[in-house]
């Protein structure tokens, strides 16, 4: 069952050697229905941070605005941004492949962008994992559910986020998007 989030939730997984392993290659992935937008600016929900302090640095983030899917590795100025309009109350299958200096951005098992990103490795931390939180710069909370949340520390192929994809389906029991992206 999918993880409710009412602005105030979150789950915070303490720091690992897995989840700080990746280095110059990384996907994250997860199911999100959004059910209202952020607090601040009225336009953003983190799904997933690996951090959980002010300052403006992490090692890794996904997130969702209404017009983007977002993709930051070590601080915000080092962000993906894929164009996509989120519809609340839909259930969408979000990934991000980072590889090298480039990140692919995938909703729904398609690639809707590939964007370069400054090249260098991953920073590691000692922080834990938030999903359904961001801190840094100013606390964001998510609205909405989420589940089957994924980080790998590889690049998985555009095959493997379709299968991810297409294995969701049949999981949580939704039917296929009536609108491409």
């Amino acid at each position: 069952a999918a993880y409710q989030f009412d602005g105030t939730a979150y789950i915070s997984i303490p720091a690992s050697s897995s989840l700080s392993s990746p280095k110059t290659e990384l996907t994250q992935c997860a199911w999100v229905q959004i059910t209202q937008w952020g607090w601040f600016g009225d336009t953003y929900v983190p799904v997933i941070t690996k951090s959980d302090v002010s300052d403006y640095t992490f090692q890794y983030r996904l997130a969702v605005s209404q017009d983007y899917l977002i993709t930051s590795i070590n601080n915000w100025d080092n962000s993906a941004i894929a164009q996509f309009n989120a519809v609340l109350n839909t259930w969408y299958f979000i990934a991000s492949v980072l590889k090298d200096d480039t990140v692919k951005s995938y909703v729904n098992g398609n690639l809707i962008n590939t964007y370069p990103i400054i090249p260098g490795p991953i920073n590691y931390d000692t922080k834990p994992l938030e999903i359904g939180r961001d801190m840094p710069g100013v606390e964001e909370d998510f609205f909405g559910k989420i589940d089957d949340v994924k980080i790998y520390n590889r690049a998985l192929t555009d095959e493997e986020i379709f299968n991810l994809y297409e294995y969701g389906l049949s999981l949580i029991h939704i039917s296929e998007p009536t609108r491409p992206y």
